[in-house]
Parts: structure tokens; C-alpha cells; sequence
């Protein structure tokens, strides 16, 4: 990361980069990840990561940059293998049946 420390206390915020700005965007539209992830990704205060994804999605709509399509987020085990399958990947997935008891 090409990010520099504003301070070097305990609250020093990491600044943040042109590519931390695009990262944080693609994060959140490509990959869903939240927020507070992203931050922790990223070396920043987690507010500081709407205001980053903001900024660089008006840089890029300005500029009529073209993005890939967002990652298909599977939310269940059954679509998690199914996306696995179609990308010719071997999953290995415990039991997710509930055990009753004995």
C-alpha cells in the first residue's frame, strides 16, 4: 500500500491513495464487502471509507471508465457449490445438516 501516516500516536490515520479510492469501490461493488472490512483492509478509520468509495465513483462515471461486472455473491451452501462447479473448482463443504439430537 502507498498510503503515509498523518501521525504517529495511536489515532495517526493512514492516508489513503487514487488506487486505495478505486480498491474500496471495487471491494464494495465487486466483492459486497462491508465497510468496516474494507477499512481493515485498508489501514483506515472505517468512516473514512464511504467518503473514499464515493469520490472514486464520481471519478470514474466522469470518465466514463468501463467496469467489469460485479461477482455473483452466492448467500446459501447449495449456490456456493453451484458457483464452484460453474468456475471448475473442487469445494469441500462439512455438513451443513442440522444434527438432531440423540
Amino acid at each position: 500500500m502507498n498510503g503515509v501516516r498523518n501521525g504517529e500516536g495511536p489515532h495517526g490515520n493512514r492516508r489513503i491513495d487514487l488506487t486505495d479510492h478505486i480498491l474500496a469501490l471495487r471491494l464494495r461493488d465487486h466483492l459486497g464487502v462491508p465497510s468496516h472490512v474494507t477499512a481493515a483492509l485498508l489501514g483506515i478509520d472505517p468512516s473514512t471509507v464511504p467518503h473514499a468509495i464515493s469520490l472514486a465513483a464520481q471519478l470514474i462515471a466522469e470518465n466514463r471508465i468501463p467496469l467489469p461486472p460485479a461477482a455473483p455473491h452466492p448467500r446459501t451452501p447449495a449456490a456456493l457449490a453451484e458457483h464452484a462447479a460453474a468456475a471448475r473448482l473442487s469445494l469441500t463443504m462439512p455438513d451443513m445438516q442440522p444434527k438432531s439430537p440423540k
